[in-house]
């Protein structure tokens, strides 16, 4: 029954209150015992694409249009590395509000864990040492990181390249130096880092262009000691002239042997003939030779004048004494010829097979001469290459210091503070109103 029970709260309702008053009392005097925690936070812009001041994007190596390079940046900003400077920046190492967690003494769970460890005596146990100053101050400082990592918070803002850090702390204002400090060092750290790649860009591209123009100057020692050793000038106009010269040494080398084949066949007929003069002049060869044409047709011209005297005088007319003469004469000057035309015959064989022989000559002189060009030119064609090589290398090293050099000094930082942390008025912990409320209504409920 319902009733029954209101009626034994409000029989009972003054010790109810009494003990939730009681019990708020208590927790109120807890919570004004308990330190304020403030929360300071700063807005910081990382942008996706820096200033170029020239095209020196091998410098660098992150790609700062995709996700990671934010999430990279993100974990930069909680590094170890980062919290160290600001530790450092802002002496926190001497600030009461860390060093006291660094000096307070062990707590009871630790020191229940060490007697429990005394007492089991049977347990093996490692020697101690003492620690030396360098290592005392390198936890400490650890400790000191760790404490300040703790009170960290990098948040980014979702579809935005903003970023939230925000720091607590017992004081408001550390809490705000500490925020803005942190987007300082972190901007600070990148120019610091970039310039240290450009550093060593630039020492590693002085490095290699002192090694590139040793290069470069032994390949221009070694083209020029070639041209001085093979007596050369322009090896390029020597090289055609010498292939001009085997042309047209072969294309003579073709028409004497071209002339010589057509001799040598008159040549072979008349050695092979073994008759009669005479009878030479009716082979092809020799019949078909314009002087001995025409003494054939003198021939032919005196025998039909002998034939026709011979009808009408005796053989001893003096006309016909004459006729006979003026064919004999023919006839042996026909002899004469064909004499005369073989001995033009052999002298002509002899001199095309002489020429011949002498161009064939001069056609292997030249191309002896056409292939050892032409390795010289092969090597120098190597050793210009190399040469040409060299210098691209070079001229691009030498480009690209250029560019480092410019960059030098020029560096721009990849983010900037968009608002920086204020000293919070308000303690984001403890939240004394709703901590009272929520302990009065349990007690109550409690009560009840």
């Amino acid at each position: 029954d319902l009733s029954h029970y209101f009626r034994v709260v409000n029989n009972n309702k003054w010790r109810i209150l009494s003990l939730s008053v009681v019990i708020t009392l208590l927790v109120t005097l807890i919570v004004l015992s308990m330190s304020p925690i403030y929360q300071a936070s700063s807005s910081l812009l990382i942008e996706n694409e820096e200033t170029n001041i020239v095209s020196i994007e091998q410098v660098y190596g992150l790609d700062a249009s995709k996700k990671e390079y934010y999430e990279t940046q993100y974990e930069i900003l909680k590094s170890r590395h980062i919290a160290a400077k600001v530790i450092d920046k802002l002496n926190l190492n001497e600030n009461p509000t860390f060093t006291r967690y660094l000096d307070q003494e062990p707590s009871v769970l630790d020191t229940l864990k060490d007697n429990v460890r005394n007492l089991l005596t049977f347990l093996p146990r490692q020697n101690a040492t003492s620690p030396s100053d360098t290592e005392i101050a390198e936890r400490r400082r650890d400790a000191l990181i760790s404490i300040f990592s703790k009170n960290l918070s990098i948040s980014p803002v979702q579809s935005t390249q903003v970023v939230k850090i925000a720091y607590t702390s017992e004081s408001p204002a550390l809490a705000a130096k500490i925020s803005n400090t942190v987007a300082d060092v972190y901007i600070e750290n990148y120019l610091e880092a970039k310039f240290e790649m450009t550093s060593k860009a630039t020492s590693w591209l002085n490095e290699s262009l002192a090694g590139l123009r040793e290069k470069l100057e032994r390949s221009e020692q070694k083209l020029a000691e070639f041209y001085e050793r093979e007596q050369l000038v322009d090896l390029d106009g020597v090289v055609g002239l010498a292939a001009e010269e085997l042309q047209g040494l072969s294309e003579q080398l073709l028409e004497a042997e071209n002339r010589l084949k057509q001799t040598q066949i008159i040549y072979k007929q008349v050695q092979g003939f073994n008759g009669d003069p005479a009878d030479l002049a009716d082979m092809p060869a020799v019949q078909n030779h314009p002087s001995i044409q025409n003494v054939k047709s003198a021939e032919l011209e005196a025998q039909r004048n002998v034939s026709e005297l011979s009808e009408v005088y005796g053989p001893k007319h003096q006309k016909m004494i004459s006729a006979n003469a003026e064919l004999a004469s023919v006839k042996q000057t026909l002899i004469n010829q064909v004499r005369s035309l073989i001995s033009g015959i052999n002298s002509e064989y002899r001199q095309a097979e002489s020429q011949v022989n002498s161009l064939r000559i001069s056609v292997d002189k030249a191309k002896d001469e056409d292939r050892k060009l032409t390795t010289l030119e092969s090597k120098r064609k190597i050793l210009q290459r190399e040469v040409e090589t060299n210098q691209q290398l070079y001229d691009s090293f030498f480009t690209r210091l250029q560019e480092t050099n410019e960059v030098d000094g020029f560096e721009t930082a990849n983010a900037r503070i968009l608002d920086k942390a204020t000293v919070p008025t308000k303690p984001l912990k403890p939240k004394k109103g709703l901590i009272l409320s929520a302990t009065f209504i349990l007690s109550v409920g409690f009560g009840i």
